[in-house]
């Protein structure tokens, strides 16, 4: 079967086609006369795709249009010209033969499959076919067009239709949208090549959609024979003025769709994270995918579990089709203004970053700097983004977290012109597309500067530069599926650019690192001798640890574990794996809630700490049997084991607030013989052992926090923030040798005063005696370096 790639008004949207080893890319277009822009796109494209595809034979065809033929004597392949420099562009990607194929006046006809069949049967032996579809594909010649369905279905060409004009319109002309929907075409798994549309009113809901995690409603819409076949399909969905380009999926067939008697034909939409309320409003579904046959089902169980295998091939299908050279990638504009208003509110709640604003906005200490930021792309964050920008840096975004995006934070940041690459719910394929393009400034350039929470932008570019050193870097056996898909990402990179991350590396005057989790890292790759650019160490500044990793996650945690379950938490038993700053702050929060907190520890300073405390501490094989709730805190891994998961009690609640999703064994849960996994709504997963126990784990074992909820206070976060704002500073002011450094106590007092005032505080100061007396400046630092607070 032929799948067909639309590719958008930008020729921006393109699918990974790496693993279809092409021998050879045809490309017909129309009039090639190296003026019109549509060409010279297609030609842009046509260099990207060669590039990243390491194609090694690249066929141009053309044919011109019959006034060209005359203007230029008949003499075709003068035509070609201005098309020199493109074609120099192909070969420098690597592609070591490009041949060019102009035609006579036959072909100014536009008999255009007889053309390509000719090619493909004669000259160029063709697996991958662009065509070119612009106004020649329209009214005037729109018998030609419908026959490209007949050739492509009886050929076994990949072939990608381009809209060579980039108009606002509808992609598909009403020629080729009767053409590519009359049955010619074959509707194979994959994609359908056109955005078929279907609009109507949403008269009723289903109550499986809450039984599987998602709102279900059916549309009323006339026409039924105009639909294509019965079925589950990939949609966009349209409401409002509010567009979501990768959250649908639609049932088209007959109710029941339990094996009952048969009744009447419906159309069904299952829209995924949405939480507004659809019953009653006009929505328009644009199908772009068939998923599979329509099928009947002996009971609910097996409807339910296939619908969530559904959800997840169509979400599959979405992270191939990426958005490439935009200015930013989000989930929804429209959002923006929402975002907007509540940023307002932040600003307010974040008194030390609106007073480093005003502190230094007249300097611009941050002037020139490049800054890539991979951090939760918060509400929080987008004031500590805005703050960067104001202090004369250019700034671009990634999260750093699949589940932690708040869309309308994202949506107003790149409404304010700040390149944004994150929404909730990517992949782990779409999550580091989005590190990379964070990473990557215009005319080529890296980042001087980064903001990294877990590291994972530091290690993107430490294991390029590895990989441009050793090529056989990449071919090593990753160690889990993630892993896997930064190698991936790293041999596609370097098969363009074979420098990249030694320039990048290059300008970098270092990183600020947020967690823990990154600090280890950071620490590792120094005692290694593998760090590459200086490093300041922002989780360890107290004004960051005691605020940030306890008190935010004292009120965090509750509010993930609630809005994900509902679930009371006096009377349970808590066990909370690790008391270090995380871990006191959620035992504490856990005991105020009426819990009966357990806590696991291998460190025996705060296994003694907790004990003080009054928390009961012994090991996970014991605690297993009584917990109602569990959580990881120590950003170590494999925390909490497949065979502790197997032993837990009947509905027993499994979350982590760690900065990684390894500290649980998922992968092994995911693969457990004879496991059953019921999605009950985003983040909210039921595992059903073979004994019939089941537990529920939380945001995929990722950061619950985020996750399941909104993240830390605003007022918390400021204090972070606060701090990785100075650190920045520091390093653009500053050349430091490589290693890794702390804010002086100087500057954490400096974040700790520029909060006080916001609660009121009124600070006693010493005398000149009595600063003396105890050996410290009147203005402080009063604690020396190795104080604990």
């Amino acid at each position: 079967m032929c799948t067909i790639i639309t590719i958008l008004r930008d020729l921006a949207v393109y699918r990974d086609i790496g693993s279809l080893n092409f021998e050879r890319t045809a490309v017909a277009v129309g009039s090639f006369d190296g003026v019109h822009c549509g060409h010279q796109l297609l030609l842009r494209h046509v260099v990207d795709l060669a590039a990243r595809h390491h194609l090694r034979s690249v066929a141009l065809t053309f044919w011109p249009h019959p006034r060209q033929v005359l203007d230029s004597g008949g003499d075709a392949p003068l035509l070609l010209n201005t098309l020199s420099e493109k074609i120099a562009l192909l070969e420098q990607t690597g592609v070591d033969d490009v041949a060019v194929y102009p035609f006579d006046e036959t072909l100014a006809q536009m008999q255009a499959p007889d053309f390509i069949r000719n090619i493909v049967a004669g000259k160029l032996n063709a697996r991958y076919l662009v065509v070119g579809r612009d106004h020649h594909f329209g009214k005037d010649r729109g018998g030609n067009v419908q026959r490209l369905p007949e050739f492509v279905a009886c050929s076994n060409l990949q072939v990608e239709v381009v809209d060579l004009k980039m108009l606002d319109r509808k992609i598909s002309s009403s020629a080729i949208r009767k053409a590519l929907s009359c049955g010619d075409l074959p509707l194979a798994n994959g994609m359908l090549g056109y955005e078929y549309l279907i609009s109507g009113k949403v008269v009723a809901g289903d109550r499986l959609g809450h039984t599987i995690g998602y709102p279900t409603a059916n549309i009323e819409t006339p026409g039924y024979k105009l639909l294509p076949n019965d079925g589950v399909y990939r949609v966009k969905v349209k409401t409002g003025t509010r567009v979501f380009d990768r959250l649908g999926m639609m049932y088209i067939g007959k109710r029941p769709v339990l094996k009952q008697k048969d009744a009447a034909i419906h159309v069904e939409v299952n829209i995924f994270d949405f939480a507004q309320d659809i019953y009653g409003q006009e929505i328009t579904l644009a199908l772009t995918h068939r998923i599979r046959d329509d099928i009947k089902f002996e009971d609910m169980g097996q409807l339910s579990e296939q619908l969530y295998r559904d959800k997840q091939n169509i979400l599959n299908i979405s992270s191939s089709i990426i958005t490439m050279n935009q200015p930013y990638k989000i989930a929804d504009i429209s959002l923006a203004d929402f975002g907007r208003k509540e940023i307002e509110i932040a600003e307010k709640e974040m008194p030390g970053l609106m007073a480093i604003r005003k502190k230094h906005a007249a300097e611009q200490p941050l002037k020139g700097a490049r800054i890539t930021g991979s951090l939760h792309m918060t509400i929080q964050t987008a004031v500590l983004i805005e703050t960067l920008t104001a202090l004369g840096a250019r700034v671009r975004w990634a999260s750093c977290n699949i589940f932690s995006t708040q869309d309308h934070a994202a949506a107003a940041i790149a409404a304010a012109g700040i390149p944004v690459f994150a929404w909730k719910g990517e992949t782990l394929e779409e999550y580091w597309w989005c590190t990379e393009q964070a990473l990557a400034f215009e005319d080529g350039l890296g980042p001087n500067l980064i903001v990294d929470d877990g590291g994972d932008a530091t290690l993107l570019i430490h294991w390029g530069f590895k990989a441009e050193d050793d090529p056989e870097f990449t071919d090593r056996t990753p160690a889990n599926k993630e892993e896997g898909v930064i190698l991936d990402l790293l041999k596609k990179t370097l098969a363009v650019d074979s420098g990249k991350w030694h320039r990048v590396v290059k300008d970098m005057y270092g990183v600020s690192e947020e967690t823990t989790t990154g600090v280890h890292r950071l620490y590792r790759m120094k005692e290694c001798g593998e760090l590459l650019f200086p490093a300041i160490n922002v989780n360890d500044s107290v004004t960051k640890s005691k605020f940030d990793n306890l008190y935010g996650c004292r009120e965090s945690l509750a509010d993930g574990i609630k809005r994900a379950t509902d679930v009371m938490i006096a009377g349970k038993v808590v066990v909370v794996l690790g008391y270090g700053d995380v871990g006191k702050g959620c035992a504490k929060s856990m005991r105020a809630y009426g819990a009966r907190t357990i806590i696991t520890e291998i460190d025996p300073i705060c296994a003694l700490q907790a004990a003080m405390e009054g928390f009961e501490v012994t090991s996970m094989e014991e605690a297993v049997k009584e917990g109602n709730v569990f959580v990881t805190t120590t950003g170590n891994r494999d925390v909490i084991t497949i065979e502790h998961l197997a032993a837990m009690k009947d509905q027993a609640i499994v979350c982590n607030i760690g900065h990684f999703d390894n500290e649980i064994q998922v992968d092994k849960l995911e693969n457990y013989p004879g496991i059953r996994k019921i999605n009950i709504k985003p983040q909210v997963d039921k595992y059903i052992f073979p004994s019939g126990r089941a537990i529920f784990l939380l945001a995929e074992g990722r950061l619950v926090n985020l996750g399941c909820a909104t993240g830390h206070p605003s007022f918390v976060m400021s204090n972070s923030f606060s701090n990785q704002t100075l650190a920045q500073i520091d390093l653009w002011k500053n050349k430091y040798g490589i290693d890794v450094y702390r804010l002086s106590k100087k500057l954490d007092e400096e974040v700790a005063r520029l909060h006080l005032e916001q609660l009121g505080v009124k600070l006693t100061r010493l005398t000149g005696e009595q600063a003396n007396y105890i050996g410290v400046p009147v203005e402080g630092p009063y604690k020396p370096e190795h104080y604990r607070y």
